[in-house]
């Protein structure tokens, strides 16, 4: 009979540290958002400066949902086109980043050298 008492004691600790787990995971954006898939550094990361035909820069270093970013671009070629594609950096099981949007391709413009 004891050893039947201590297993359910053992079993009701157990299930309400799930219990209390599963809440605080279910209303817990940041823990949700970390829980998702994230995408390979081979798909989003770069070496060094990148591909030196292409240079550019968001004038934010982070947003928030639903705010406005800009960004500028500098391409080598007038005709040069390019994807921008959105990452969310952080663990994702080790992936460092997961893909929040793909913005679509956009025709690059020259710009002038700097006075």
């Amino acid at each position: 009979m004891y050893r039947y008492v201590t297993f359910l004691k053992r079993a009701a600790v157990l299930f309400a540290v799930f219990l209390c787990s599963t809440f605080i995971f279910a209303n817990n954006p940041i823990a949700t958002e970390n829980a998702l898939p994230g995408n390979a550094p081979s798909e989003w990361d770069i070496s060094g400066s990148g591909d030196l035909s292409i240079q550019g820069f968001s004038t934010d270093l982070s947003v928030n949902t639903g705010s406005t970013i800009d960004f500028k671009i500098d391409v080598q070629g007038a005709a040069t086109s390019y994807t921008i594609k959105i990452y969310r950096l952080g663990y994702y099981d080790g992936d460092g980043a997961r893909l929040i949007a793909n913005l679509g391709s956009f025709s690059g413009t020259a710009q002038p050298a700097p006075l």
